[in-house]
């Protein structure tokens, strides 16, 4: 157990510590940085206020002329840039502000899979898939887009401990991964898999966690 637990540390400070090195670097002319896009509709929440985006990301850069109407961002909805603000708020303008959301949630995810895989599985397993989720190529570089957020596997989490409690609290955990996903982004926030998985929670389904997607 104690070496378990260790294990899993030294994962979660290998998440952690990869974040502090490149969570600072410069938005270059890459993939990644296609996400400082969600930076500018942060500080617009700050520059125009609530009362002049209504929520809503805001393309306009500077204050427009006078009679000039902002111009709103509806394609995706508005989680990510909402957190950006939140961290602008209490830290300030900089790269390592607008990806914290991201990176955060990137070392989040890796926890909430261990608890997701010990549940179901083994301790063994989940130490085996936190530690080649935390490894993998695609999660380290794009782990801290600030276009992304790790929730899918947190939600998954809840979604399968209510699994074996009430129905109430099953309904109340798929309604809240499809609330989530659909904050952070459209269309494919919300896929069919989740809206099934809703459907049989209603119905009373015993066990939603080994349902495959057809």
């Amino acid at each position: 157990m104690r070496v378990q637990r260790l294990c899993l540390l030294a994962i979660l400070l290998y998440a952690s510590l990869w974040r502090a090195v490149t969570i600072d670097r410069p938005f270059d002319y890459d993939d990644e940085a296609t996400g400082a896009s969600n930076g500018v509709f942060a500080r617009n929440y700050l520059v125009f206020g609530l009362a002049r985006t209504h929520g809503i990301p805001v393309l306009t850069v500077g204050d427009p002329p006078a009679g000039t109407p902002i111009a709103y961002y509806p394609d995706h909805p508005p989680l990510v840039p909402w957190l950006i603000s939140s961290s602008y708020v209490l830290f300030g303008f900089g790269e390592w502000q607008t990806r914290l959301p991201s990176a955060l949630a990137s070392v989040s995810a890796a926890l909430m899979l261990y608890l997701l895989v010990q549940r179901n599985s083994s301790r063994r397993a989940a130490l085996i898939a936190a530690a080649i989720y935390a490894a993998l190529p695609i999660n380290l570089y794009f782990g801290a887009m600030p276009a992304s957020l790790g929730t899918r596997n947190p939600m998954a989490s809840l979604v399968g401990d209510a699994n074996r409690r009430s129905q109430q609290l099953r309904v109340a955990a798929v309604a809240s991964e499809i609330n989530v996903g659909s904050q952070k982004t459209f269309p494919d926030g919300v896929d069919r898999l989740q809206v099934e998985q809703l459907h049989e929670v209603a119905r009373g389904s015993p066990d939603l966690s080994v349902r495959p997607h057809a």
